[in-house]
């Protein structure tokens, strides 16, 4: 055919004037993906930021995963099988929340997913310590033990860091701060459920999530234009649009996630 006509114009279709990728069709998990990327070169969360001796008396902790073990699987084992994975859905769901509508929560929360894995595996290779099967064969967790240390909590530090991330306090009584920080607490607590980690490794998690948070917030670097604030910003613009208040009476869900409270020390 030579050059009898041009390949851009075959069937009708000429070339677009679109020089970007439109912002609507990046995936959520790699656009959380490519900015948990460059939060890493961003922050820096010492390794001496942990104590690795938060429990003095391991034994005491094994005991205490038996009995959560005993009293709670029954009523939680499909929850806690599921978050094995990603747990995104847990967080989107509790705020009614559609990934494709929104946008800026959702990438919100897989970006403290990612990154609190990130930086909680490096701190996980660096204290080393062992998982509870590993100190104790006859526990029979119900969960299989994940290929790497047990502290601090991975699950923990990416739940607390994703709380954190959309509220600008978590201790708050009122708005999504309670919720968020329930959610956060449970996920958490699932994992000792499971039997694959220790309270301190959930105590640790909250830690190094919260210094995940408080670095990034201090940060002054731009990613995709923006600070990381400026990023939680916009998140909270639009969380802030779905929440329509508190329930009118909470009493009458006393007492449901009483294992998940602060009483407990989480």
């Amino acid at each position: 055919m030579g050059d009898a006509f041009s390949p851009l114009e075959v069937g009708g279709f000429s070339l677009r004037d679109v020089d970007h990728f439109p912002d609507k069709e990046w995936s959520v998990a790699l656009t959380a993906s490519a900015r948990a990327t460059a939060a890493v070169r961003a922050i820096d969360i010492p390794l001496g930021t942990l104590d690795p001796h938060m429990s003095s008396d391991p034994a005491v902790e094994i005991k205490d995963i038996i009995a959560l073990r005993n009293q709670y699987l029954s009523m939680r084992a499909s929850e806690i099988a599921d978050q094995r994975g990603a747990f995104d859905h847990y967080f989107m769901a509790m705020l009614g929340m559609s990934p494709s509508i929104s946008r800026p929560v959702a990438t919100m929360v897989a970006f403290g997913i990612e990154l609190g894995g990130m930086i909680g595996l490096e701190h996980k290779l660096h204290h080393n310590v062992a998982r509870p099967v590993q100190r104790f064969p006859g526990l029979m967790p119900f969960l299989p033990t994940p290929p790497h240390a047990s502290f601090p909590s991975n699950h923990a530090t990416q739940a607390f860091l994703v709380a954190q991330l959309l509220t600008d306090d978590l201790s708050a009584p009122d708005g999504w701060a309670p919720y968020l920080s329930a959610m956060a607490t449970r996920i958490a607590i699932g994992r000792e459920i499971g039997g694959v980690h220790y309270r301190s490794d959930s105590l640790a998690g909250r830690a190094l999530g919260t210094a995940i948070h408080d670095a990034l917030m201090a940060s002054t670097a731009k990613v995709h234009g923006k600070t990381f604030r400026e990023h939680k910003a916009e998140a909270m613009a639009d969380l802030g649009c779905a929440f329509k208040g508190n329930v009118a009476e909470p009493d009458i869900f006393a007492g449901i996630w009483d294992l998940d409270r602060m009483e407990r020390g989480l």
